[in-house]
């Protein structure tokens, strides 16, 4: 992610970029910053730091902005269909083909707030106030190799393809690839987007 980031912004001289946790990345010189973005990543981070190094890093009355987005829940007949037909393909292929459950364990988080957890998570650190949010739906429509894309970046189901050989993966993708195609080749999702845009007290 971090050379496609680089590519993209090859033509911008003032943009860089550094790989390492937020929790580990030190700022390199003595800089305030007007805005600090998250999009779907800022429940990884150790709440007992985040908000915290943000308000150092921000200059005064600086923004914390947040973006998270997930599905609504809501499914047609045929997505329901299709997830039943590729969990049970997932579940053939992890019964009969699974090697190796020694591999260090990934982070595992759905993604998914309840409550509306996060805004009550920021609004109790203290160190921010909510002026906006935004909330909105929309409909996706993912073709198979989109589909398959989501469904590996979801760390659950990644920890799954940890223990399954390549050449495993790749008839797996195949059978998963063919359900899809056979209702008409996409799968259409709807899904809740939340934007926060904070501001420092």
């Amino acid at each position: 992610m971090a050379e496609i980031l680089r590519d993209k912004c090859a033509d911008y001289s003032n943009v860089t970029i550094d790989v390492a946790s937020f929790e580990e990345w030190k700022c390199n010189e003595d800089l305030k910053f007007d805005l600090i973005y998250s999009a779907q990543a800022f429940h990884w981070i150790d709440k007992n730091i985040k908000y915290k190094k943000c308000y150092e890093l921000l200059i005064d009355k600086g923004y914390l902005v947040l973006f998270w987005y997930e599905p609504t829940g809501h499914k047609s007949p045929i997505k329901i269909d299709i997830d039943d037909q590729v969990n049970r393909v997932v579940k053939k292929y992890t019964r009969n083909h699974i090697i190796n459950n020694e591999k260090s364990k990934r982070l595992e988080h759905t993604g998914v707030s309840n409550n509306d957890e996060r805004k009550t998570e920021l609004e109790e650190s203290g160190l921010f106030h909510i002026i906006r949010e935004i909330d909105y739906t929309h409909k996706i429509k993912n073709i198979s190799s989109q589909y398959l894309k989501a469904m590996k970046s979801v760390p659950a189901f990644a920890s799954i393809l940890d223990g399954l050989e390549a050449n495993i993966i790749k008839k797996m993708d195949k059978e998963i690839e063919d359900i899809i195609n056979s209702y008409g080749g996409h799968v259409d999702e709807e899904f809740h987007y939340s934007l926060y845009l904070a501001q420092k007290n």
